[in-house]
């Protein structure tokens, strides 16, 4: 005999009806989808932290070589030519390594070094063989301009960085950049869009900035200018 609530077998066993199955089926489908929601956020979580930690590995690089240094930061390769010196990540690959010479781009153990220190996670280049040498990170150049790009002040050493806590040293670059620096002056100078990665860590981008913590901000929380902020300018920040 069929009841509302189930059937009785010829055991007189009760069993389960058709609209009981289904409503069983939905609630582990939404348990099973609300476990793997669970750990999707654990992962990407767990990639934004890596992501984060590679960005404080760099500033303690950078801090390192400051004081080694009379207090200035590694050229990029804005400028490291000019200079007559290596661009940050080939320098600081020399530090891992501890080695003195000069890696071809080619070089495997380059790429190792930039894939433990410079790849963030959530980077869609990661893997890319043709992209390996270029790091998810960029030095931010305003330490590298001289008085005609600044239009007067410079920081070419960290004393004279008025709020190294308030000031941004390396960003995450957009996923088509090929380069190692960002041209935050530009921004201001000539309107030029930010070549930042602005919302990699969903929401947010990973930021050290010179006093060597880090931070994962919203683009907005580090540049809007009509607002007054601007991390990225040494003479700016606040």
């Amino acid at each position: 005999m069929m009841s509302l609530h189930g059937r009785i077998d010829s055991r007189g066993q009760r069993g389960f009806t058709l609209v009981e199955l289904l409503v069983v089926v939905a609630v582990v489908g939404v348990l099973v989808g609300l476990v793997l929601s669970g750990a999707a956020r654990v992962r990407h979580g767990s990639k934004v932290a890596a992501s984060l930690q590679n960005l404080r590995h760099l500033a303690q690089f950078a801090s390192s070589y400051a004081e080694d240094a009379r207090g200035a930061f590694p050229a990029s390769q804005h400028s490291a030519v000019a200079r007559g010196q290596l661009p940050w990540e080939y320098i600081y690959f020399g530090e891992v390594e501890g080695t003195r010479d000069t890696p071809a781009p080619t070089d495997p153990r380059l790429h190792a070094f930039i894939d433990s220190y410079c790849r963030s996670p959530l980077d869609p280049r990661q893997g890319d063989p043709l992209l390996r040498r270029f790091p998810s990170y960029g030095q931010n150049v305003y330490f590298e301009l001289g008085p005609e790009e600044t239009g007067g002040p410079t920081w070419p050493r960290l004393a004279r960085i008025p709020l190294p806590a308030r000031t941004v040293l390396y960003g995450e670059l957009e996923d088509a950049s090929v380069a190692d620096h960002i041209m935050a002056h530009f921004w201001t100078a000539y309107g030029a869009p930010p070549e930042v990665a602005v919302d990699r860590n969903r929401p947010g981008c990973g930021c050290a900035f010179v006093d060597g913590h880090v931070e994962n901000l919203l683009f907005e929380q580090t540049f809007t200018p009509q607002a007054g902020v601007n991390l990225w300018n040494p003479q700016t920040a606040r």
